[in-house]
């Protein structure tokens, strides 16, 4: 999976916070995707009643629901979100956005856009000497690569850097995920 969960925890750990994380089932069990999603709102829930916790940090949503959120408010905590992609891609999040102290998202377009019911404060993931290191060789097998999800406007973008790569003789490559 993508390193930048575990750079913001690396960032937090520094800055002298523990770290609770629970157990985290398949995501990609779709036969049984109630059950699973049922399974980890439970060990959300379990993490905030038996840990000492100041706020929660949920990276793109995750399965939390409506339980969850009631356990966190009798608690007093704070919760907050952070999206890797846009806040649109997330499982279930805009059916929560009320909920979070405060919204961040990696995806500039999720920011001051008047379809989402929620302020979300753009938040790019900066360097990580762990996980994001530099590259030691200037010979790359492909000269533009792009990882990411697709959605309408980046697949048209996408369209006009292949009309480039083409024109100028460059390899491409795309990484995706698709959704279900």
């Amino acid at each position: 999976y993508l390193p930048y969960p575990y750079a913001i925890m690396r960032a937090l750990i520094r800055n002298q916070y523990t770290i609770y994380e629970p157990e985290y089932y398949d995501r990609d069990d779709l036969e049984n995707h109630k059950k699973v999603q049922k399974k980890q709102n439970e060990k959300y829930i379990e993490a905030v009643l038996q840990n000492d916790i100041d706020f929660v940090i949920i990276i793109n949503h995750a399965y939390a629901n409506r339980e969850f959120f009631d356990v966190c408010k009798m608690k007093n905590l704070k919760v907050f979100l952070y999206t890797m992609d846009s806040v649109r891609w997330c499982d279930y999040a805009v059916d929560y956005l009320s909920d979070y102290a405060g919204i961040y998202s990696f995806e500039p377009t999720d920011c001051g856009n008047s379809l989402l019911p929620a302020d979300i404060e753009y938040l790019p993931i900066g360097y990580d000497e762990e996980s994001l290191y530099p590259e030691t060789s200037n010979t790359y097998e492909y000269d533009i690569c792009f990882v990411g999800m697709l959605d309408k406007r980046r697949i048209k973008l996408l369209s006009y850097v292949a009309d480039y790569a083409k024109q100028n003789n460059k390899r491409i490559i795309v990484y995706t995920e698709t959704r279900r």
